[in-house]
């Protein structure tokens, strides 16, 4: 799919704006800071022809994960997102899994076409040192990623994820996860992966 690599925020909010674009991607060189998030995030809820989003490399940070979240949970074509690069961390992914999977909730219409989230190089690690609710499956995995059912591809590379939860083998439609060096593949009926524990 042939787009633009948009060298500023202006033209990325051009491409929002327009009918005509089905790949956003933005990279560092965009000069983006925080105060473009809400506008992006308000450009992006109105947008019906997104099926590829790449922000990579903007600095987001853990709070953009709700904002990004509520914008996307009800989009109707995005099958793709691509957060690589970014400082989300275990909370914003977190967050962002939560509000992608809160539709049930706000009886809206859910998006169920999102099938390959990248979340590569996101300082993604232990949540805490104690076992609190968040930690149950695994410490090092936002286990609101296990409520985003829709998904088919996760990327986890370049994060410090030791262990990944044996649920994330229970997903519907998982078939590739990827953490660290080597990749888990999960299949249907399968109960666990290279990494999870058995």
């Amino acid at each position: 799919m042939k787009h633009p690599v948009c060298k500023t925020f202006e033209e990325a909010m051009d491409v929002v704006n327009s009918s005509q674009h089905q790949v956003l991607e933005m990279h560092s060189h965009c000069c983006f800071t925080e105060n473009n998030l809400t506008p992006l995030c308000q450009g992006i809820r109105t947008n019906r022809n997104l099926v590829v989003l790449i922000l990579g490399g903007l600095g987001l940070k853990g709070s953009a994960g709700r904002e990004l979240g509520r914008a996307l949970r009800t989009h109707p074509v995005l099958q793709e997102l691509h957060l690589h690069n970014n400082k989300l961390g275990y909370e914003g992914v977190q967050l962002l899994s939560e509000e992608l999977a809160s539709s049930k909730q706000t009886n809206e219409a859910p998006n169920r076409e999102l099938k390959v989230l990248v979340l590569r190089n996101n300082d993604i690690g232990r949540h805490c040192i104690s076992s609190c609710n968040l930690c149950r499956f695994s410490p090092d995995f936002p286990s609101g990623l296990l409520q985003v059912t829709c998904l088919h591809v996760i990327d986890l590379n370049a994060n410090r994820i030791e262990i990944l939860p044996l649920q994330l083998a229970l997903m519907p439609n998982v078939r590739q996860v990827g953490v660290g060096l080597a990749e888990c593949l999960i299949r249907a009926f399968s109960v666990g992966c290279a990494r999870c524990p058995r």
